[in-house]
């Protein structure tokens, strides 16, 4: 039971990071680039649930740094520079 709800939690997560990604790109092709393919942002779900990290008590009050450093949701963009794509190797200061 327990298997089952963790990995429903995993791919509804993965399913709203590439909506977020869809929307992202629509949003930022739209509003900053003429409708033209000039960046593109990635999420990833790097760092998944897995029942021995649910079961380590990670949501208890006070355990935020060990959240974050068992699951993992990574940023990425890239950059079309003439027909090839370029990975950013600083996403969040880029997009600032």
């Amino acid at each position: 039971m327990w298997l089952t709800l963790i990995n429903s939690i995993r791919t509804d997560i993965e399913s709203l990071l590439a909506q977020i990604q869809r929307n992202a790109n629509d949003f930022i092709k739209a509003y900053f680039f003429d409708n033209k393919e000039v960046i593109e942002v990635q999420l990833s779900f790097e760092k998944k649930f897995t029942f021995d990290r649910v079961k380590s008590k990670m949501w208890e009050d006070g355990r935020e740094a060990h959240r974050q450093s068992e699951i993992c949701i990574k940023l990425a963009v890239k950059i079309k520079e003439g027909e090839n794509w370029k990975d950013i190797s600083r996403p969040h200061s880029f997009l600032n």
